[in-house]
């Protein structure tokens, strides 16, 4: 009896907790996440590096590649996932991918993609012209 007493107040209590594990959907990323990222400081100050990225509400730009943001989801951890169109230079069409952000410090982001695997940036204190 207790057993069954314990196994339903373990279901209840996970029951409780399954709305805060949730994922929300966001309409754009944060404002802290918008600006001009790059590997290091050093590619941050070399206009155009290759190493730059730059994020806006709904969208990020490699230097290779665009990523149009369709659906984006808020995990508990504090990563913001999203559903994208992607453009890659040199190719036609757009194809489906997905991306994540997550600041894991301040002025430091780590963006991974199914394409590049992750890195974390760091944030340029300019923005392009």
């Amino acid at each position: 009896m207790r057993a069954a007493i314990s196994l339903l107040v373990g279901a209840a209590l996970l029951a409780g907790a399954a709305p805060a594990m949730a994922q929300t959907r966001a309409k754009t990323l944060p404002a802290s996440f918008i600006g001009l990222w790059a590997w290091d400081q050093d590619s941050c100050a070399k206009p155009g590096d290759d190493g730059q990225v730059t994020i806006g509400p709904r969208a990020v730009e490699f230097y290779a590649s665009g990523y149009d943001l369709q659906a984006i989801t808020t995990r508990p951890d504090g990563t913001f996932h999203a559903a994208a169109r992607v453009t890659e230079e040199g190719e036609t069409g757009r194809k489906r991918a997905t991306i994540d952000f997550k600041l894991v410090a301040p002025g430091q982001l780590s963006i991974k993609t199914g394409a590049a695997g992750g890195h974390i940036y760091v944030r340029c204190a300019a923005t392009r012209p």
